[in-house]
């Protein structure tokens, strides 16, 4: 069993589902992630799970994980967008700015950075399991991830 790459997925997907709650964004961020993680997951776009498909069917693998992959980055983006301040009269515009740029490149990284655990974790696990089975147990490690880090999320915010 791929246990490190199972729980570096697990801690990636912690991390976003983390981010998807702690800055009470919209309700409808966290639906679309979870379909951009099941479309990630039940595709196993890796270099490996891809040569057991035809070309046909890998080409459409790879484009509906790349709509997933979007998906999540979105629901990421919209999420970390809403971290900002709430005094308008506080907001400078260069650092504003900077915060923007920053946020948006780490949503990038971070959701590249799950893509990629996802893909490699996905490749070992076709190995010993094929595809059915290798892409529920990865949805379950990725959505387990998301959950727990969205329970961290919501338990972080204060009460008030």
């Amino acid at each position: 069993m791929p246990w490190r790459m199972m729980g570096l997925s697990l801690l990636l997907y912690a991390i976003a589902g983390l981010l998807l709650a702690a800055f009470s964004p919209p309700y409808w961020v966290w639906p679309l992630a979870l379909v951009g993680t099941l479309l990630q997951c039940l595709t196993l776009a890796g270099p490996q799970s891809l040569l057991l498909l035809s070309r046909w069917k890998a080409w459409w693998a790879v484009r509906v994980s790349c709509i997933g992959s979007a998906a999540l980055l979105v629901a990421v983006a919209i999420a970390t967008g809403f971290g900002g301040t709430n005094d308008i009269d506080t907001i400078e515009l260069r650092q504003t700015a900077f915060n923007i740029v920053g946020v948006s490149l780490g949503s990038i990284v971070l959701v590249f950075a799950c893509t990629l655990a996802g893909a490699r974790t996905g490749d070992q696990l076709v190995a010993l399991f094929g595809r059915g089975r290798s892409g529920l147990m990865l949805t379950g490690v990725c959505f387990l991830g998301l959950f727990i880090g969205g329970l961290i999320g919501i338990a972080a915010i204060p009460q008030g």
